[in-house]
């Protein structure tokens, strides 16, 4: 797990917060509504409220172009939908910089986000995530199972090196497409419910 340092309750925490007031201002106004600690729209919250059907498995493929979204469940065919992203086509197009720029991160968070609100009322809430990227989070985050905290712990430290702070720029590796694939994963998590992401090769 990465290490807490003090700059996270302190430099870290002011980026992030300034990122997510632009973001969150944005959101309200495109009908976005907040429910559980989770940001849903008026028509989602009327249909995300299903229980999980059993043995259901959700896998999440990043590719670099686009990305493959695969749900399955018993006696019956995997539904499959394509998302309009991925770690050479985030905001849209590539991130320019290693580390990404505020702006960047701003833009990244739209265009996911935006996709994902398509998908949520198909995806039933809570749904283990699996996930398979490259590059990996499980390296630089220290395990293939990780928790919604550890990956916000994470996006935080991304969005303080967006900000230029030296100290998460050594946590983090210093590269645009392990920013994609982060910012990818923080928003699944943060939108559809899900509480940790199973990284497989």
């Amino acid at each position: 797990r990465l290490p807490l340092m003090d700059f996270f309750a302190r430099g870290l925490q002011q980026s992030e917060g300034r990122l997510a007031e632009i973001v969150l201002a944005k959101r309200r106004r495109r009908g976005y509504q907040r429910q559980n600690g989770k940001t849903f729209t008026i028509q989602e919250l009327s249909t995300m409220t299903q229980p999980v059907p059993e043995m259901m498995t959700l896998l999440l493929e990043i590719g670099e172009q686009s990305s493959q979204l695969w749900l399955s469940q018993p006696d019956a065919a995997p539904s499959h939908y394509p998302l309009a992203f991925g770690t050479h086509a985030i905001q849209p197009g590539p991130f320019r910089n290693a580390p990404p720029t505020p702006l960047e991160l701003e833009r990244a968070i739209m265009v996911v986000e935006d996709e994902l609100m398509r998908i949520a009322p198909l995806v039933p809430p809570g749904l283990q995530l699996t996930l398979r990227s490259q590059p990996s989070l499980a390296e630089a985050l220290g395990d293939n199972q990780i928790d919604r905290d550890l990956v916000e712990q994470a996006f935080g430290q991304l969005a303080a090196m967006a900000e230029g702070d030296p100290l998460a720029a050594s946590l983090l590796p210093r590269d645009e497409h392990f920013a994609a694939v982060l910012l990818i994963v923080r928003e699944w998590l943060h939108h559809l419910a899900s509480e940790s992401v199973l990284i497989v090769e």
